[in-house]
Formats: structure tokens, C-alpha cells, sequence
């Protein structure tokens, strides 16, 4: 990782992708202006690669499983994460608005891991409890987002 003279941030893989990953569109270097961004910028383009190796009843299952999952918590932005055989493995979610001071202190995080999509759902579910206790529901960074999924009704 490191910083341009324009103050942009950048990271590289150490290792390139298989040409697979590659052709699927998987990029080595990527750049954000904050670390979120360029932490979900990573993980995009590990997903890219990751999902070029498997199956493709498998890669479709996963997509449909994301899918659900934001729509659930739109949020987030939500991925399989692989291990280094590019077998199936945890999951990640990473939030597309960033919070403010305020919201991290109330309990608030940036991004969740979680080893299933169970303990990931239980994880964003705390998240809405922690969001709708403190009365947070839309923020606007360009368009309307949820802190959390929107209140039940």
C-alpha cells in the first residue's frame, strides 16, 4: 500500500493473478482516496479472481446468496472471501458510507467478518439494533443509504 503525490491511496498485489482472474477482470492494482475505499477496492478484485476458478453452479449459488444478503442490508457491501486454494470460506461486509465519530461511538463498525453467512447475518443484525436504538436511519452521500436495513414496519 502506499500514498500518491496527489494523496491517493494505492495497493498492489505482491503475487499477479492466474490469467483466468485475469481475464475475468481482476485487477492487481487499485487505487481510493480513503482506506475503506481501498479496502473494498482489494476485495472486489480478490472476489473477481476467486470466483473465476470455481464452478459455475457454485459462483452462481454464492451470487445469489450475496444478492440476498444486500438486499437485506444495503448498507453494506457484502463477499465471499476465499482461501488460498480458492475454496469457499468466510464472509466480509464493509459499509458504503462512512461513519462519523458519533456513530463509532455508539457502537457502530466499518466492517464485519464472520467465518458463516449466519454469524454474519447475527453481526449485521446487531448493527440494526445498535442503529435503530440510537434513531440512525438514511444518510445521504450522493444517495440515500441505510446506516443499517430499514426499520421494520
Amino acid at each position: 500500500m502506499f500514498r500518491s503525490t496527489t494523496d491517493r491511496l494505492w495497493a498492489t498485489r505482491e503475487q499477479p493473478f492466474s490469467l483466468a482472474a485475469e481475464k475475468a477482470g481482476a485487477w492487481r492494482t487499485v487505487d481510493a482516496d480513503d482506506e475503506l475505499g481501498l479496502y473494498q477496492a482489494i476485495a472486489e478484485q480478490e472476489s473477481i479472481a476467486d470466483l473465476a476458478v470455481l464452478p459455475h453452479e457454485v459462483v452462481e449459488a454464492i451470487e445469489r446468496q450475496v444478492a440476498v444478503l444486500e438486499s437485506t442490508y444495503p448498507a453494506w457491501k457484502i463477499a465471499r472471501l476465499y482461501d488460498k486454494y480458492g475454496a469457499p470460506g468466510g464472509w466480509v461486509a464493509v459499509r458504503h458510507a462512512p461513519l462519523d465519530p458519533a456513530e463509532m461511538k455508539a457502537g457502530l463498525v466499518a466492517m464485519v467478518e464472520a467465518n458463516d453467512h449466519v454469524a454474519l447475518v447475527a453481526k449485521l443484525s446487531g448493527q440494526d439494533v445498535i442503529a435503530h436504538q440510537r434513531g440512525y436511519a438514511i444518510r445521504d452521500h450522493g444517495a440515500p443509504l441505510w446506516i443499517s436495513s430499514p426499520p421494520k414496519s
